[in-house]
């Protein structure tokens, strides 16, 4: 879990759960979901860089 331990990782807020139910969620548009992703993905990336900028 980004180079941490499985306790320091969810300690840390690195760790979350989503539930899936295999189709689109009907109270989001299109373009709410894909801003959605958008910004989970700027934010895996952000702790990925910082992770990694902090090991060297």
């Amino acid at each position: 879990m980004f180079g941490l331990a499985r306790p320091d990782a969810v300690r840390a807020g690195l760790v979350g759960g989503m539930l899936q139910v295999g189709l689109l969620v009907n109270e989001l548009t299109v373009r709410e979901l894909v801003s959605m992703v958008a910004a989970l993905l700027t934010w895996l990336a952000v702790v990925v860089y910082r992770r990694d900028t902090a090991r060297a």
